[in-house]
């Protein structure tokens, strides 16, 4: 990607449309790490700091200083004031090229990763043309021994506060694996105005309405409305065979098509190929030397701005999408 010095300047214009709030001088700062990272392709702070001078012409040690006083600064919180600005600038190019409308729901993916087994990240994202965007992560240090993270707490805290900076005029489905197919996190997910396709094991014992006797659901065919002894309340599952394997599907939407479920949840892979760009085969955040968690939740929110740009910038070029060109200055492309 040819990046010139102008597109630091235009970039941080941009950015101060959208994280004005946080200073012009942070724009500035964000702007040239986003550049560094998207010209290096890199999380390491030499490589960003080596492309940032390449492209601005100040010596490296000029960069480096400036990409680690980004990283340390104590006024960069990634709290939910900056979550929502970065949503925002999401949203509005995916709105923008049609891709997400008011009248129609947004899937969004959810799992688990860890960075070198140091740091627990759970995170949500967007697919977008063969790959998904990371909209939001919250982040622990990985747990040494059993118990030292309560995983029901941080999944509590992490849809709260999703749901709090999420666009309120859209509708979200949050679709989830099976790590996640329990009553509580369903139960979660409605408390905060959220549908779901959450899979569940084959093995749960339910009761058919029409026969009153316990079962199992792999017994089951293609839609049951059952009810969980275990959750205590009735449920709609829906059954998928995919080659091998067999989805049991629970989800809460109403009137919503069986193909749409199994689409949607298939989609859920999709999350997988944000993992892999952010680590072995894009930004290689796991190669870092950083290990202090708020510097490192610093940099990976930096790889979520860069990850994301990079994919709609590759998708104005791919498809020639002149209608969000206005979006991103032209020295972007």
């Amino acid at each position: 990607m040819h990046i010139s010095k102008i597109d630091i300047y235009c970039l941080s214009h941009y950015f101060s449309s959208y994280f004005s709030k946080r200073g012009m001088g942070f724009c500035k700062s964000l702007s040239a790490m986003v550049i560094g990272m998207m010209h290096s392709c890199s999380s390491s702070t030499g490589a960003i700091s080596t492309s940032i001078s390449a492209i601005s012409g100040k010596c490296f040690t000029a960069s480096d200083s400036q990409i680690r006083y980004l990283l340390s600064n104590i006024k960069f919180q990634i709290d939910d004031q900056l979550w929502r600005c970065y949503l925002r600038m999401i949203f509005a190019f995916l709105a923008e090229g049609g891709y997400i409308k008011t009248s129609s729901k947004i899937y969004i993916q959810l799992d688990y990763t860890s960075i070198d087994n140091d740091f627990l990240v759970l995170s949500a994202s967007i697919a977008f043309r063969g790959k998904s965007v990371p909209i939001y992560f919250s982040m622990r240090r990985y747990p040494k021994r059993k118990n030292m993270t309560n995983l029901m707490k941080m999944e509590k805290a992490f849809i709260k506060g999703l749901r709090h900076c999420l666009n309120k005029q859209y509708q979200y489905v949050i679709v989830a694996d099976r790590g996640f197919g329990n009553a509580r996190f369903m139960q979660l997910c409605q408390e905060n105005n959220l549908e779901y396709i959450v899979r569940i094991r084959g093995d749960l014992k339910i009761e058919y309405k029409t026969k009153n006797k316990l079962n199992e659901i792999k017994h089951s065919k293609t839609l049951v409305s059952v009810f969980v002894p275990s959750w205590g309340h009735d449920a709609e599952i829906y059954v998928k065979k995919k080659n091998d394997a067999i989805w049991y599907l629970c989800t809460n939407i109403k009137k919503i098509e069986r193909r749409t479920i199994a689409r949607e949840y298939e989609r859920r892979f999709k999350i997988e190929k944000c993992f892999q760009d952010q680590k072995s085969s894009g930004f290689n955040i796991e190669n870092t030397k950083i290990r202090k968690y708020d510097r490192l939740k610093r940099l990976l929110f930096c790889t979520c701005i860069s990850q994301a740009l990079m994919l709609f910038t590759g998708d104005i070029l791919k498809h020639n999408h002149h209608t969000i060109k206005k979006l991103f200055h032209k020295a972007l492309l």
